[in-house]
């Protein structure tokens, strides 16, 4: 760690400001040249700039690293009350001045501040804005603070000359817009500037591959040509095994140049490896010349495939329902059903999701060392015995000899916090019901200390933070005081931006029932939140009796301060390193 001495420590003046103004212009700018620069600030070691700004910039890091936005740097300038009328002629007053620096500074200020009120003039301005240099940071201001009503506003910017203005537009109407902005974007996956393709690209893989995938569907059966042209460029930049039936709906397309693009996506499939397509170029080289007949060939052998992929799916999933099937072998099975991404599937396995949940309450697992209450395939209350003393998951089997159902200690809940998780990962919302049930479900007393269960829980408070819902947060806000801490702890972090939730004040509460699995519990919930206020709870628990708690908390200080250089945590570190050198003095 760096320790700045008298000597080379440079004096604050005026030039810091305007530093501070770059940095945070940098941050807007928010790519790996922004990001160098700070680091020659943040990290300088030969005394060319002021430890304040050095700080400054450290702060800027940390944001670029927990991808915050700027507004939580506090600008020397900055006026937290931005909505009084006087400001508000400022920035109409500003943003129409002759001066280009005049204009660059309001349109930052209001970037930083998100003033919603400053929109219609925004607009007004961005219609007779000339400078190439100012408009990509009025279109990022209309995509902070616009929404669907000015996508109309946005979409004439995506063919102006100049390249940053275009990929600005891009990530604008991204940030505001809705699927139906997605074709106007496909086209520009092949523009000439790099930064404009990669703004497109990275637009598409924010939906996620399914919702892309669908979007790309809706184009293709669009009567438009240029969709059904920019969805056949498109699927080119996915893996050939996930739209190969979307190549064959291509096929029929009234477009010459749509059905070319299709089949030399099939051609550089087989280039590639993919032996469905290898057969079906090899059968197209046979074939005359004459693309109608060649189509034809295609749309026939891919809708033989989707058949034959169908039926395995089919198999999978069925192969679910098997009890002679090792949990290991069903999650791999599970992990490659999420891979298709496809919501038929969402719905089936969340089904079974709902079948294996009701089996785990009827079979009322308590903890590994004791056997089930009740068998949930035979449905009695015959007794089980334990197979192998010495494997750390216990596994159990029913004594009824007409049935011999094996039960893996933790197999269902592997299983259901997996397809809760995954589902959660693809923003499917069907499994927000479950969730919640499972979190408000009046439970057997034997599943309050099986610590599997409560593991199901805590991935379900998980999920449920993924989804934007105000109902959600009535969910979250009735287990603040839930008796298991990590699902206390998930709350917590759920809720963190929650107002009049005292989170420090919760977490302390936590860190005094002086339980082991609570207090590390609060560990991990002090490096996802890492707010000042919670840091500080760091202090004392580097303190604490417990050695393995103390040498967590050292751990997790050491992350903050070094790796992501939060502000607090340096301050913290240097105290402790202070305090560790005084002891040191003291014992000799």
């Amino acid at each position: 760690m760096e320790f700045a001495s008298k000597e080379n420590t440079k004096t604050p003046d005026k030039n810091d400001v305007e530093e501070k103004e770059r940095l945070l212009d940098l941050i807007i700018q928010n790519d790996e040249n922004a990001l160098k620069e700070i680091q020659i600030i943040a990290f300088d070691s030969e005394g060319k700039f002021s430890l304040g700004l050095k700080y400054y910039a450290r702060k800027c890091l940390y944001i670029l690293n927990k991808k915050l936005t700027p507004e939580l740097i506090s600008s020397p300038n900055a006026n937290d009350n931005i909505s009084d009328e006087n400001i508000l002629n400022k920035i109409k007053e500003n943003l129409s001045s002759p001066d280009l620096q005049v204009r660059q500074k309001m349109v930052k200020f209001i970037i930083k501040n998100k003033n919603i009120n400053s929109l219609p003039f925004l607009l007004e301005r961005l219609d007779i804005e000339d400078d190439a240099t100012l408009l990509p940071y009025i279109i990022t201001a209309i995509g902070i603070l616009g929404d669907l009503s000015h996508v109309k506003h946005i979409l004439k910017f995506l063919y102006h000359a100049n390249a940053r203005v275009r990929a600005n537009a891009i990530e604008c109407l991204t940030a505001i817009g809705d699927e139906k902005i997605y074709p106007h974007i496909l086209p520009f996956f092949n523009d000439e500037d790099n930064r404009v393709k990669s703004s497109a690209i990275i637009a598409f893989k924010n939906i996620g591959t399914a919702n892309c995938i669908e979007t790309l569907k809706t184009m293709i059966h669009s009567n438009e040509i240029w969709m059904q042209d920019s969805a056949a460029f498109a699927l080119k930049f996915f893996d050939i095994r996930r739209v190969f039936d979307l190549v064959g709906e291509l096929l029929d397309s009234p477009s010459m140049s749509v059905k070319n693009k299709a089949t030399d996506i099939l051609k550089k499939a087989a280039d590639s490896g993919f032996e469905q397509a290898k057969i079906l170029v090899k059968k197209i080289s046979q074939q005359e010349e004459n693309i109608e007949n060649i189509c034809n060939l295609l749309k026939k052998e891919i809708n033989m495939l989707k058949k034959a992929e169908n039926e395995k799916i089919n198999e999978m999933i069925n192969s679910l329902n098997n009890d002679n099937i090792e949990i290991s072998q069903k999650i791999e099975t599970i992990l490659t059903l999420f891979e298709y991404e496809s919501e038929d599937i969402y719905s089936r396995l969340y089904s079974y999701l709902i079948e294996e949940y009701k089996k785990l309450l009827k079979t009322r697992f308590a903890i590994e060392t004791q056997p089930p209450v009740s068998c949930s395939k035979c449905n009695t209350d015959s007794s089980f015995k334990l197979l192998d003393k010495e494997i750390r998951i216990k596994k159990w089997k029913c004594s009824n000899s007409k049935c011999g159902f094996v039960f893996e200690s933790a197999g269902p809940h592997k299983i259901i916090s997996l397809i809760v998780k995954q589902l959660g990962a693809k923003k499917s919302e069907l499994v927000i019901n479950f969730s919640t049930k499972v979190l408000t479900d009046n439970i057997a007393e034997e599943l309050i200390n099986n610590k599997h269960f409560q593991r199901i829980r805590a991935n379900a408070v998980e999920t449920l933070a993924l989804f934007d819902n105000p109902k959600i947060s009535t969910v979250l806000l009735s287990l603040i005081n839930d008796k298991n801490s990590r699902v206390k702890t998930n709350v917590i972090i759920a809720l963190k931006n929650f107002p009049g939730i005292n989170i420090k004040h919760e977490l302390k509460k936590m860190i005094e029932t002086n339980d082991r699995q609570a207090k590390k519990s609060v560990l991990f919930a002090i490096i996802q939140i890492a707010t000042n206020e919670v840091i500080e709870l760091l202090d004392d628990l580097i303190k604490d009796t417990d050695e393995i708690i103390k040498v967590e908390a050292k751990k997790i200080l050491q992350i903050l301060s070094q790796e992501l250089q939060v502000p607090k945590a340096i301050e913290l570190q240097k105290k402790q390193e202070l305090h560790t050198n005084n002891t040191r003095g003291k014992s000799k």
